[in-house]
């Protein structure tokens, strides 16, 4: 089940995105993460796993679950999921992905 604060906020946050390029004002900065090295970038996405993972209910598993992401960004597929063995995600992303070697590098990290 959505949690709807949680679906609200992203619908926030998209709407606040795309009213910045109707009035062509100046994006936020694309994929910090990426700008780094891989090491440094894979070790930031570990992180975020571990943190996300460490806020889960001890008995929580997604083992076999259908799981949906709302903009995964640059961590697509996304692994908190992977690494909890879903059955299924769904990742919701308005922009094209663009995936490139340094991304897969990083993921395969």
């Amino acid at each position: 089940m959505l949690h709807k604060l949680r679906v609200l906020k992203a619908l926030k946050g998209n709407a606040l995105r795309q009213t910045r390029i109707l009035l062509g004002l100046k994006s936020r900065p694309k994929a910090p993460v990426l700008n780094q090295p891989v090491e440094k970038s894979s070790n930031a996405i570990r992180m975020i796993c571990q943190r996300l993972v460490n806020l889960w209910p001890a008995d929580f598993a997604l083992a076999g679950a259908s799981v949906c992401e709302i903009g995964p960004g640059i961590a697509s597929p996304p692994p908190p999921f992977l690494c909890q063995s879903a059955g299924h995600v769904d990742l919701v992303e308005l922009q094209t992905p663009v995936l490139n070697e340094k991304q897969f590098r990083i993921l395969s990290t």
